[in-house]
């Protein structure tokens, strides 16, 4: 295999692991939540923001509720 045939391959490969996470990450359960809304509403900030940074959209138009905005409570949306 010449090094640009598997450049592509590589890169093809990058793109439908990173279109892979993003719909594991959009995806929602029996309630219509997505492991965003989960992370959000246990208070759990690193998880939430590192879901944000691998491409999970906080802002979806999806869901019922904005994932973000289902904290626990008051200080831990303001912190989201």
């Amino acid at each position: 295999m010449n090094p640009m045939e598997y450049g592509a391959i590589c890169k093809d490969f990058r793109a439908q692991i990173k279109q892979l996470l993003k719909e594991v990450l959009d995806g929602q359960d029996s309630n219509f939540y997505s492991p965003l809304h989960v992370a959000s509403y246990f208070g759990d900030f690193k998880a939430s923001r590192f879901m944000v940074k691998l491409g999970a959209d906080p802002n979806s138009p999806a869901f019922a509720e904005r994932p973000l905005e289902v904290g626990k409570d008051k200080f831990t949306r303001g912190v989201l």
